[in-house]
């Protein structure tokens, strides 16, 4: 008898935990209707807005919940109260109103399931956040916002192959997305891509190239640029060493890497002459982007990187943009002579940040 009670009570539990499990990654079609903003529910929302943007978030707080006193089914009031308890921390409170707010039919809804992913992933149930994500896309798959903070929870499951994946739709929905760029960035690093870590570290730092974010894509464009090279044994000597085994997944980049080790090789024996280290980098990325462009010109490929990256990177040589483009890059850094230059070429800084605004990036990989 006790062993049938012990099984029993252990299945009880186990059926308890699963179904909870279920009822967390499991989301209802909302069937309720939003009734809408007053003018002065407006203001008060606009005035919670303001108060979060100033950091007051328990100011903010108190107007959501005042709309939301006098119009219950109010779901901008749900959202931004949501947005502004996970901005607190609050991520129960935040789960809750987010839920809540999935009942309803509105054009907020994928905006909720982005709330509900944030918090659960923040409470460390990441397998319910990645449903959360997904349900979201189901909804709206335009969303850039769903797809990097679904990639970032595969990140932080280890899941690298999935993240990567998902981050390539994610920036192309939105080249200017910094986040994105720098967390695909990471993966291609990760996962050994020498070339797309690369192009990927150069786009993020296009973008964001003076912040406390900007160390970590720097990091992972001097590994690339270095990789393969290595001193010898004897004063003047050089190694170059490629590595025959290297992942072709995202593209066969071996003749680019060839050239990018050769270059650097180079460059490291100009250094020791006259030159500084950004102008070797302008020397290498020179030679580097013209390799590229004669690689994508030799026919149609299929691979993300060569669609995606390499018309951007091509388009930039034939400008003949790259010395502001790796001046720009290092600004960060206390590389010689890269502050004076940038201060004394602002104009070719300015045409290369104007092109690169408005350059034209592929919604889609063929």
């Amino acid at each position: 008898m006790q062993v049938t009670m012990k099984r029993s009570y252990w299945l009880s539990l186990f059926m308890v935990v699963s179904i909870v499990s279920m009822a967390e990654a499991s989301f209802d079609e909302p069937k309720l209707v939003p009734v809408a903003s007053t003018e002065s529910q407006k203001e008060l929302i606009k005035e919670g807005v303001s108060l979060h943007e100033k950091g007051d978030y328990e100011g903010a707080i108190r107007k959501y919940e005042e709309v939301l006193a006098e119009n219950p089914a109010n779901v901008g009031a749900m959202y931004e109260l949501s947005y502004t308890l996970e901005a607190k921390k609050d991520y129960q409170k935040s789960l809750e109103t987010a839920r809540k707010g999935a009942q309803y039919k509105s054009q907020l809804l994928d905006q909720f399931y982005l709330v509900i992913g944030n918090d659960l992933d923040d409470m460390g149930q990441r397998p319910q956040a990645i449903a959360a994500y997904r349900e979201g896309l189901s909804i709206a798959p335009g969303n850039f916002l769903l797809h990097y903070n679904l990639a970032l929870a595969y990140d932080r499951e280890r899941k690298w192959d999935e993240a990567r994946r998902v981050l390539k739709t994610a920036v192309m929905l939105n080249p200017t997305h910094a986040s994105s760029q720098l967390l695909l960035a990471l993966e291609f690093s990760r996962s050994n891509f020498r070339i797309p870590s690369l192009l990927a570290a150069a786009r993020f730092l296009v973008l964001e190239p003076n912040s406390s974010r900007s160390d970590e894509a720097l990091n992972i464009l001097r590994q690339a640029l270095k990789a393969g090279v290595s001193a010898g044994d004897q004063p003047g000597r050089i190694n170059i060493t490629l590595d025959s085994s290297a992942n072709k997944e995202e593209g066969d980049f071996g003749a680019a890497e060839l050239v990018l080790s050769m270059s650097r090789a180079a460059g490291s024996v100009e250094r020791n002459r006259s030159k500084t280290e950004a102008e070797v980098q302008v020397d290498q990325w020179k030679v580097f982007l013209d390799v590229l462009t004669r690689t994508q010109a030799k026919g149609k490929h299929s691979q993300f990187v060569f669609n995606y990256y390499l018309p951007y990177f091509s388009e930039l040589s034939k400008r003949r943009l790259v010395e502001p483009f790796v001046y720009y890059m290092l600004q960060r850094t206390n590389v010689a002579g890269v502050a004076d230059w940038l201060s004394a070429n602002r104009s070719q800084v300015d045409d290369f940040l104007a092109w690169s605004k408005q350059y034209s990036w592929p919604k889609k990989n063929p």
